[in-house]
């Protein structure tokens, strides 16, 4: 993910810090020492960053589970709203959805029953609102909690999907976890206007709202994907351009496209990269007819065997946000270019 420094990594995952992270330790801590001077601020920072490797934790139960089923987890990304964990997918076996996705709020449970035990055990008169333990305990049980509301993009959304799709196909299963979901961010609107204790629920239901959308308009492409392989939708025939052609001769080749960009290559027919249709006609209307394609050609798409899935290669595209991938034949030579709207376009 852009935006983000390594913080380091454990069990062989890295784990990225984004660069905005840091606002939350800063509103905390403005607002404890508001409260109630320095001493507060720090640890009112101190438990934030208790609660944040609490979600890292969680993150990594579920990634450690999902790289039992042979999964790749590329990293967990640290945000002001909480962890994420990127996988290179999710588990479509409906058993093993359930358990990477009931993995996460179980190591905060655990840990909620760790403090308890802690609490327990030294037997001193609790503190409600200074023991930090405590503090630490009602944060891991909402976490934990929160995390298993039967609604996407939350762990309990996977979960009921999960049970429902051993009993029915499983794009009909998602269509009713987002159904579910949907009526509870509606729900949560609604006690939020009523309430404003509760003030933070309608943020969380347009986050429920959208996310159910989503993770249904995913499971229905993977679906009609499926059987289909990267290249049913490469945009072959495409004009041959090379580096050194000028925007000029370049325009009048490509003519009134609308494709996203064409493939450039160098004198001896390899390809170099790609130039965008956009950046073309900007350049033209800037006058820049001389100028050789070279200086607009862009890199760093990935190299995709044309038997590959199609599913697979949206997936990828969407989960690394690339915008398009070349196309090889079995022989490493180019076929063609696909881009994650000629997979989405297509299909709808």
């Amino acid at each position: 993910m852009r935006n983000t420094i390594k913080f380091g990594s454990y069990f062989g995952i890295p784990v990225r810090i984004h660069f905005t992270f840091p606002l939350i330790l800063v509103a905390f801590g403005v607002e404890g020492g508001l409260r109630g001077g320095w001493l507060e601020a720090v640890w009112a920072i101190l438990l934030v960053l208790t609660v944040f490797v609490c979600v890292v934790l969680h993150e990594f139960g579920h990634s450690l589970q999902v790289r039992r089923y042979g999964i790749e987890v590329r990293d967990i990304v640290l945000l002001p709203i909480g962890g994420m964990a990127r996988a290179e997918k999710i588990p479509e076996d409906p058993r093993q959805e359930i358990i990477v996705a009931i993995s996460g709020p179980l190591v905060n449970f655990v840990i909620a029953l760790f403090c308890g035990l802690v609490i327990w055990v030294r037997r001193s008169p609790l503190d409600i609102n200074g023991d930090f333990l405590f503090h630490l305990l009602a944060i891991n049980m909402v976490l934990g909690t929160f995390n298993l509301i039967p609604a996407f993009p939350m762990d309990g959304g996977r979960i009921l999907r999960g049970l429902m799709a051993m009993r029915m196909p499983y794009l009909d299963a998602t269509r009713y976890a987002k159904n579910i979901g949907q009526i509870i961010a509606i729900l949560f609107v609604l006690i939020g206007f009523v309430n404003t204790q509760f003030i933070m629920l309608p943020l969380i239901a347009v986050f429920i709202f959208f996310g159910a959308i989503a993770e249904e308009r995913t499971v229905r492409l993977k679906e009609r994907l499926g059987g289909k392989r990267a290249e049913d939708f490469v945009c072959q025939h495409l004009p041959m351009l090379t580096a050194d052609e000028t925007l000029e001769n370049a325009s009048v080749i490509v003519g009134d496209s609308r494709l996203f960009a064409f493939p450039v290559f160098d004198a001896h027919g390899n390809l170099m990269g790609v130039v965008e249709t956009r950046e073309l006609k900007d350049a033209l209307v800037k006058g820049r007819t001389a100028d050789s394609l070279r200086a607009y050609v862009k890199t760093g798409f990935p190299l995709i065997a044309s038997d590959t899935p199609a599913s697979q290669v949206y997936h990828f595209l969407r989960s690394h946000k690339l915008r398009l991938a070349a196309i090889t034949r079995q022989d490493n030579g180019f076929l063609g270019l696909i881009t994650i709207d000629d997979l989405a376009d297509r299909l709808r």
